[in-house]
């Protein structure tokens, strides 16, 4: 899986400077993106990995939550406020979307990242 990037979309530095430590101590290669626009902008179906996007950057880009998890091929992590239980963030993880609810440990955010690139490795084994 060291082929395999994660691509976080936050406004927040400060959060994506810390995702980034925390994932490069694991192993992991990291791309942040300040915006959707931005992420969207360079986005190339071809890599690996898996999109780790917070829920509120994503409303920001006017697009529903449902759209990431169905219009782009990498699995999807949504950053949720705690109290977020809006129909868009429940229709996304019924489309397959991870959920992490904050606050959340390190641990809880690795595991989701494994899971999606879990789930990368089985999308690249099926027959296209």
């Amino acid at each position: 899986m060291s082929t395999f990037t994660v691509f976080v979309v936050d406004d927040d530095r400060v959060y994506c400077d810390s995702v980034r430590e925390l994932a490069h101590a694991s192993g992991m290669t990291v791309e942040t993106f300040p915006t959707t626009a931005a992420f969207l902008s360079v986005f190339d179906a071809a890599r690996r990995g898996c999109i780790l996007i917070s829920a509120r950057v994503a409303r920001a880009g006017h697009r529903s939550l449902l759209w990431y998890t169905s219009a782009l091929p990498l699995p999807v992590i949504f950053i949720c406020d705690y109290d977020d239980r809006t129909q868009d963030l429940r229709s996304a993880k019924a489309a397959g979307a991870i959920l992490i609810q904050m606050p959340y440990r390190g641990s809880g955010l690795l595991a989701a990242i494994d899971e999606a690139f879990r789930r990368e490795e089985v999308r690249l084994q099926m027959p296209s």
